[in-house]
C-alpha cells in the first residue's frame, strides 16, 4: 500500500510491465490502529490501492493483524467492514493474530512493563525459546475468537484463502469473472 498504487495508471502500468500478484499488508480497516500501528498509511490508501491494482487485473492478496493492543470491537468491525467494501477486489485474504516479540517490533519498548511469559517458569527447560504475550486488550482468546469471525465473514462473502491447486484454480475462476483484465490463472 503506497501513494503510487493509489493512481490507476501507474498500476495499469505495473501490470503491463508483468507485475502478476502483490500481497498488500494493510492490516487493518481502522484508522486508529493504522496510526497506533506506525503504519504511515490510510484506509483510503489501502481501498485505492487494493481496487486499482484488481482493475488492472493484478492478484491481491491482503493481510490483516487481529488483536493489536488496544483493538476494540469498534475497530475490528472497521475491518470487517473495509473487508466486506472490498471484497470484489482481494483474491486471496489472511489473517494472522497480533504476536508480541519482545525486541525488534515497533513499540516493544512501550509494552515492556505488560510483557508476560506464555508458559509457566516450570516449562523453561522444554522450551527452546520463549514466548512473550501482551498483558493488554484484547485477550489472547478474543484474538483467536476474532480470527475466526474474520475467516467466517470472509468464507460468506466469497474471498478465498485458497492453498490446495483446486483452491487456487476456483480462485482463479472467481478473479477472472470479477476482473476482465485479470492475470492468467495457475492452470494457464
Amino acid at each position: 500500500v503506497s501513494e503510487e498504487a493509489t493512481d490507476p495508471e501507474t498500476t495499469y502500468l505495473w501490470r503491463r510491465g508483468g507485475l502478476y500478484r502483490v500481497r498488500l499488508g494493510g492490516e487493518t480497516g481502522s484508522p486508529r490502529l493504522l496510526e497506533l500501528m506506525g503504519k504511515e498509511i490510510t484506509v483510503d490508501q489501502s481501498r485505492a490501492t487494493i481496487k486499482n491494482l484488481a482493475q488492472a487485473g493484478v492478484k491481491t492478496t491482503t493481510y490483516f493483524v487481529i488483536g493489536f493492543p488496544g483493538e476494540t470491537e469498534e475497530d475490528f468491525q472497521q475491518t470487517l467492514d473495509f473487508i466486506e467494501e472490498v471484497k470484489n477486489d482481494i483474491w486471496q485474504m489472511e489473517c494472522n493474530p497480533f504476536y508480541y516479540y519482545y525486541s525488534g517490533q515497533p513499540n516493544a519498548d512501550k509494552w515492556a512493563n505488560r510483557r508476560k511469559l506464555l508458559y509457566p517458569d516450570y516449562a523453561k527447560e522444554m522450551l527452546i525459546s520463549q514466548t512473550w504475550i501482551l498483558d493488554s486488550d484484547p485477550t489472547r482468546e478474543e484474538r483467536f475468537r476474532r480470527m475466526y469471525r474474520l475467516t467466517e465473514h470472509c468464507k460468506k462473502l466469497g474471498i478465498p484463502n485458497p492453498y490446495s491447486t483446486e483452491d487456487i484454480y476456483k480462485a482463479d475462476v472467481r478473479w477472472k469473472s470479477l476482473h476482465e483484465n485479470a492475470v492468467p490463472g495457475l492452470i494457464e
